[in-house]
């Protein structure tokens, strides 16, 4: 478990562009960069998405699978600024 964790993490954290036409069926069984790129958005409700770290369907069981262009990925955190709200 741990090594399979270890490469997932390092894999879902690279700067690694996968055409859609690999990343799609892949993510249907695991979790793929361009998925867990969306927990890493700047803004809720996308910060609170892609949970896993191996498999995808945990987060397809709970709800919180978001699968969505990645170009439209903003990093960063909303919480940090004063002017934001949680609602």
């Amino acid at each position: 478990y741990r090594i399979c964790t270890i490469f997932f993490t390092y894999i879902t954290h690279a700067n690694i562009h996968m055409p859609v036409w690999l990343d799609k069926p892949l993510s249907f069984v695991f979790i793929t960069p361009n998925i867990h790129k969306f927990h890493h958005h700047f803004e809720r409700p996308w910060t609170d998405t892609n949970f896993g770290n191996i498999f995808s369907f945990w987060d397809r069981m709970f709800g919180t699978l978001v699968y969505d262009d990645p170009k439209k990925i903003i990093y960063g955190l909303d919480v940090t600024e004063g002017s934001k709200d949680e609602n």
